[in-house]
């Protein structure tokens, strides 16, 4: 029995004929069972041996070539029907005039062959059928024409960037707003005209292009097809290319911020990079909702609704995680005054926020000085979620800590944005369907607070659009702009150290796998900080708050409030000389003279230098070298110093053996001529005595000395340490005593002789005591009644004695008379040594007259006679007298009166 089909297109052919070839007769030709043949013409039915109704034969191994019949055209072939024993009976089609040709393609079994087209010089194809004994079918029906050959053969892409292949898809990668340059490059047959050749692109956004190059750029992210469809107008053949274009996702930095949002001059704040991409989905989505305004009402719904349209129509939610997320972006002021639900198509709905709770907690940003303000704020995006990692809005509101500072104009604290679960379970969706409208329906249940939705949207599960694209872009880079004051990094975490005040702005950039770049710029608020600046310097080995080196130091101190406080030190570590030296230490002698030198490296004149006498802080010397007379152990330290310098120091200690040891046994003392005195000392290993002169040994330590006048000793000792003591001790040598007497004197009863001996002694000592009037003085009466010896020892002031002696004769009385007088002076009279007796004394002038007559031995004649003085001239006396021996005198004689 004949196939259908065959039949079906036999008509077909017959029909449509004179709209494929007008200028030639349809003609009917069977594949030869056996052997070749060729055919030349240009609107054939094509038929296995068993024509149109009939099946093929068995055991068929015929070829038939077909050449257009018109010159520069190609045979083409489209098989309606086509059923051959499978993997038994096949159909062969050469690209050519014979077998030899490129084989195009063997089919067997039920498979329609591709309409197949020659593409050779020839514009022949060649075809050949092999059955085997066994079973046959309907075998096959087709069209041979004569096609002007499709000029273009192929379509290429050429873009900017560079497009890859992804799967089945070529894709180019770009940014939002990024010009993406296409070039759509046929590939022409040979031999054929390229002149007809037209050109439209289809860039999937609504725009259309009808130019061979396009420069195309989107603003918005999502993936778009892209369909270039080159027709030669000639030929009236187009060829389809297409591929995708992938634009990037915007990056979402939620979650990039400082970790406070106002520190104080010189602290440390932490700033974390976040970023992340959704995943972008070919997908057939609900469009997203635009601003809402959300006015203030007590009790009052306000809704807006977004409409799908291009899910399979039977196609609803059947568990509640169908609903991959519902997102809102809006700011609100007061948490507790709102309900939020998500209403389906069919009515059925879910509250994802109830209503109260919240209290004035903020969504987002709101900007709300005051009841009937209407300023935009800060939109946040509120997801819900039913496998959410938070739990519900208030839940997380009661969550210590979990509240962020608000981004608007109004203070307050607000929910982070981010995956919440919803208050009623997405189940209660279950059956709702995709396509139809969705709505929000917002209710505001208190007064005096208003807000925003600036845009909200609905998402499904994925497994409703399985079949499509997706992309989900990620960080390639990320990381924060330089800035001087970042001191740490940690992945995108970053800690800044921020000595300015005011604001303080930091950009984190990111890059994607698309090569796209993005930044968002976070601030703090840096308040001033009380500062200190101070400028000092150290020296080596010292420090000053711990710092040792020169710099610049910044230290904060802890404040009880506010901010801390800031010292700024400017620290100079001046130089110091490589070595100053003072040697070893000294042994010296008490008195001695010492210099000090430091031994100073590198060598300066221009050092300043510093003495002192250790543990006293007193400089005692500022010149280079020290020059003293030691006199005790002591220990001396000199610093030496350039010009705006260190002191470096060194130590010496000059010991000091004692210089002072000799002890005297005596101290300056004094002797009398011919005396002697012992000198003595101790203390010392060796002793010289100078000058040596009057002393027995020179060279010992107590020596006899005997000086004739005064004399100074100078006693030079030297210690077991070698060190010398000199001590000097005067021996005074008083004068010599010195009593002048003489031999003998000579005194006559009745007198008394006062001693009166010369020299220098005050004290005296008399012997024999009879006859003295005193023994112990110097000028004793002495009258003693017969001749005696007197011995005086005389004492001078100093001690010194002599002795010495006189002999006191007592003569006998002695009378004489002197031979003139002058009666003014003196009266003449008996002249008595010793004691007398006068009977009698007369005195005559010449005349013979006596002028004067006494029996009194101790008186004289005046010169006075009578009142009246006498004339000068010679006077005759008598004297009649006896001595106390009883020896007379009795004399006449004349004396002289002189006036």
């Amino acid at each position: 029995m004949k196939n259908f089909y065959k039949q079906l297109f036999a008509f077909l052919s017959v029909f449509c004929a004179g709209f494929i070839q007008q200028a030639f007769a349809q003609t009917t030709v069977l594949m030869p069972t056996t052997g070749s043949t060729t055919v030349s013409n240009c609107i054939v039915n094509f038929y296995d041996d068993g024509g149109a109704a009939g099946n093929y034969s068995n055991n068929v191994n015929g070829t038939i070539t077909f050449n257009p019949a018109t010159p520069g055209t190609q045979i083409s072939t489209t098989f309606s029907a086509f059923s051959l024993e499978n993997n038994a009976d096949y159909l062969y089609i050469y690209n050519g005039t014979t077998t030899a040709a490129p084989l195009l393609g063997g089919y067997t079994g039920t498979t329609l062959p591709p309409t197949i087209t020659a593409n050779n010089v020839s514009g022949a194809l060649t075809f050949k059928m092999v059955s085997d004994a066994t079973t046959t079918g309907t075998g096959f029906a087709a069209t041979v024409t004569c096609l002007i050959p499709c000029s273009v053969d192929s379509i290429s892409f050429i873009t900017s960037p560079a497009h890859t292949q992804i799967g089945q898809n070529r894709v180019t990668k770009a940014c939002i707003g990024q010009n993406i340059f296409f070039n759509g490059v046929p590939s022409f047959a040979p031999n054929t005209d390229t002149t007809n050749v037209i050109y439209k692109w289809d860039m999937g956004d609504g725009t259309i292009y009808n130019t061979k190059t396009v420069n195309h750029n989107y603003t918005a992210t999502g993936i778009y097809n892209v369909v270039l469809r080159v027709t030669d107008t000639h030929a009236i053949c187009t060829r389809v290319k297409a591929m995708k274009a992938f634009i990037s996702d915007e990056a979402n930095f939620a979650g990039t911020r400082p970790s406070r949002d106002t520190i104080c001059q010189g602290d440390t704040v932490q700033f974390f990079g976040v970023v992340n991409f959704d995943k972008i989905r070919e997908i057939c989505a609900p469009p997203v909702a635009d601003t809402t305004f959300l006015p203030d009402g007590s009790g009052v719904s306000y809704m807006t609704s977004v409409t799908a349209d291009c899910f399979d129509p039977a196609a609803t939610i059947t568990q509640a995680t169908d609903i991959a997320r519902v997102y809102v972006n809006m700011e609100h002021s007061y948490l507790g005054d709102l309900e939020l639900k998500i209403i389906c198509p069919n009515g059925q709905s879910a509250v994802m926020k109830e209503y109260p709770g919240g209290g004035g907690t903020f969504l987002g940003g709101p900007n709300d000085p005051g009841p009937g303000d209407n300023i935009p704020g800060i939109g946040w995006t509120y997801e819900f979620k039913q496998n959410a990692a938070w739990g519900t809005m208030l839940t997380q509101n009661g969550v210590g800590g979990f509240l962020v500072p608000s981004p608007g104009l109004t203070p307050g604290n607000s929910l982070p944005q981010g995956a919440y679960k919803p208050f009623q379970n997405f189940s209660s969706l279950i059956g709702c369907p995709l396509n139809g409208s969705w709505t929000i329906q917002i209710t505001d249940n208190l007064g005096s607070d208003n807000g925003f939705i600036f845009f909200w949207g609905i998402e499904f599960d994925p497994s409703f659009q399985s079949n499509l694209d997706s992309f989900q872009n990620y960080a390639v880079s990320a990381a924060w702009n330089n800035d001087p004051t970042i001191i740490a990094a940690n992945g995108t975490n970053i800690t800044a150290e921020i000595d300015t005040f005011g604001q303080k702005c930091y950009t984190f950039s990111v890059t994607n796998d698309f090569g796209c770049t993005f930044d968002t710029t976070v601030c703090v608020f840096v308040k001033q900080m009380p500062f200190t600046e101070m400028h000092d310097s150290i020296c080596p080995g010292q420090d000053l708050f711990g710092y040792t080196e020169t710099g610049t130091y910044i230290d904060t101190f802890a404040a009880f409030n506010g901010c801390d406080s800031l010292r700024i030190l400017h620290l100079f570590k001046r130089p110091i000389l490589d070595s100053v030296s003072l040697g070893m230490d000294r042994v010296v002698c008490q008195y001695d003279s010492v210099r000090l030198e430091p031994m100073v490296l590198p060598y300066g004149s221009n050092y300043i230098y510093e003495w002192r006498r250790f543990p006293d802080i007193n400089v005692i010397s500022t010149d280079a070298n020290y020059l003293y007379q030691a006199n005790q152990t002591e220990e001396y330290v000199v610093s030496v110093k350039p010009p705006k310098g260190c002191f470096k120091s060194d130590t010496v200690q000059v010991i000091v053996n004692p210089g002072d040891f000799l002890v005297m046994a005596q101290s300056d003392t004094a002797i009398c001529p011919r005396n002697t005195v012992q000198l003595g000392a101790t203390g010392a290993a060796t002793y010289h005595w100078s000058p040596s002169l009057y002393l027995n040994d020179a060279n010992i330590a107590n020596p006899i000395a005997s000086p004739t006048t005064t004399t100074t000793y100078r006693l030079v000792g030297v210690s077991e340490k070698g060190c010398t003591d000199t001590q000097f001790v005067t021996i005074t040598v008083h004068p010599e005593a010195v009593v002048n007497l003489p031999d003998s004197i000579n005194i006559y009863p009745g007198e008394t002789y006062f001693m009166e001996p010369g020299g220098n002694c005050v004290y005296f000592q008399w012997f024999p005591d009879a006859g003295l009037s005193s023994a112990q003085i110097s000028n004793p009466k002495v009258n003693p009644d017969v001749n005696t010896r007197y011995f005086v020892t005389a004492t001078t002031e100093n001690g010194c004695t002599i002795t010495d002696s006189v002999d006191v004769l007592v003569k006998n009385t002695v009378i004489d008379m002197p031979n003139a007088f002058v009666p003014n002076n003196t009266s003449f009279k008996a002249s008595v040594r010793g004691i007398a007796k006068l009977h009698s004394f007369q005195i005559f002038n010449r005349w013979g007259e006596k002028v004067f007559e006494t029996t009194d031995i101790n008186k004289g004649w005046d010169g006075f006679f009578n009142g009246k003085p006498q004339p000068m001239g010679a006077y005759i006396y008598v004297i009649d007298a006896v001595t106390t021996e009883g020896k007379p005198f009795k004399k006449t004689g004349s004396v002289t009166l002189v006036r």
